[in-house]
């Protein structure tokens, strides 16, 4: 299945209301074009991803990304900086550093990544890790599981 943010069917350009008595059938013919709609889009296979038109959202301070998920992956381009406050992630990740500068620190020890390094980082507590921004912002490629 594809999700891309705010992409939802049209319908005419009056607001009837859909509640009431003779209104059964403009709701039926709705949810029939919105299912109509999801068939399409969740069979769609996305050769190419457009990052330039998926809106960006932030899930927390100094943290801003754009994604699909797609057969149980989520795609996702992420952008930090400097402003994302320490936390412990115990979350999968596997990726590649666009730019900028960032360290990940882990239960035994800190790797700096760089501009074109690889991130792997399997599940699970004992590979646990904390990120910081070592440049102003660092745009980072992932491909992790939903």
């Amino acid at each position: 299945m594809v999700r891309r943010a705010r992409e939802t069917p049209t319908t005419s350009n009056t607001a009837e209301p859909l509640a009431g008595e003779g209104c059964a059938k403009k709701r039926a013919a709705l949810l029939n074009q919105v299912l109509s709609f999801a068939e399409v889009f969740e069979m769609s296979i996305p050769y190419q991803i457009q990052f330039d038109r998926i809106p960006w959202e932030s899930p927390m301070i100094g943290v801003r990304h754009k994604f699909i998920e797609y057969n149980g992956q989520r795609i996702r381009l992420v952008e930090y900086s400097s402003e994302m406050p320490p936390h412990w992630c115990e979350k999968g990740h596997c990726g590649y550093l666009l730019s900028g500068k960032m360290a990940i620190e882990y239960p035994h020890t800190e790797i700096i990544y760089t501009e074109g390094d690889g991130i792997l980082i399997p599940d699970g507590l004992e590979h646990r890790h904390k990120a910081r921004v070592l440049s102003g912002k660092a745009l980072v490629f992932f491909i992790e599981k939903v």
